[in-house]
């Protein structure tokens, strides 16, 4: 079975998953087949309306260099009953028709291409990105289930920094190591910074390398910057679950 790659999974708004797999007592094994079975609908529904699922990244995943943005507005000062609407007639036409948005509470006036709730709910949906608080686990868990049959808690793995790859983010990522402070960081620091981050914000961009048999993921590190604003930076770890490790691959 080809193992696509998913830009975000929804477990956390979404209870499809949860509930599907408590009713019917599905296996990881199986659950995994589930997911990626769900990954494949949601893409042929969106090539039917025309859409290539790849061309949302932008729109569903967190970006380093952009932030979120909560717009409030006092319907009060709206004479008219369906306020958003005028709310959106003025929003809208300041987005770039060229760049991609997720637009979680609103009235749209774009063109409305529709697809499966099911599949907008789980696949489709931008996650605010917050803490893993504890015994709220399960979106984490259907994340590494979507790549991989054996899901399992990231609290308990530990964080491989390899001294040749420190080496090479030193030298090649050294601009991002700075605004981080971290310029003369030892990899045992850098390893023990990851892993007091890792259930800081949500996983995302996960997928699985066939040719090289790698599970891995993104996840967004915020740091007290060397210019005392925070800094955010971009980890991507291989995901190792039969040695309850997490490799990192990159940082930037």
């Amino acid at each position: 079975m080809e193992v696509r790659p998913i830009h975000t999974l929804n477990a956390r708004g979404n209870v499809l998953l949860e509930v599907t797999r408590d009713y019917f007592k599905i296996s990881t094994a199986a659950m995994f087949r589930e997911i990626q079975r769900l990954r494949q609908d949601t893409e042929e529904a969106l090539a039917l309306k025309g859409i290539r699922y790849a061309d949302l990244k932008t729109a569903l995943v967190p970006d380093r260099q952009r932030k979120e943005m909560a717009l409030v507005f006092d319907r009060n000062a709206i004479e008219k009953s369906w306020y958003g609407l005028e709310v959106f007639r003025r929003l809208i036409p300041l987005f770039d028709r060229n760049s991609n948005h997720s637009v979680l509470v609103g009235d749209y006036g774009y063109t409305c291409r529709s697809i499966q709730a099911q599949l907008e709910g789980t696949m489709l949906s931008y996650k605010i990105e917050r803490p893993v608080y504890p015994g709220f686990e399960i979106d984490t868990e259907f994340a590494l289930n979507a790549i991989n049959p054996n899901p399992q808690p990231l609290e308990s793995f530990s964080i491989e920094v390899e001294e040749a790859k420190l080496g090479y983010l030193k030298s090649a990522k050294s601009g991002s190591l700075a605004r981080a402070g971290l310029e003369q960081v030892s990899g045992g620091e850098l390893a023990a910074l990851i892993r007091s981050k890792i259930s800081a914000s949500y996983i995302y961009n996960i997928s699985y390398d066939d040719a090289h048999d790698v599970s891995k993921f993104n996840v967004i590190l915020e740091l007290p910057g060397s210019n005392e604003t925070a800094t955010r930076l971009l980890a991507a770890m291989e995901y190792k679950p039969d040695s309850r490790s997490l490799r990192l691959i990159t940082l930037y």
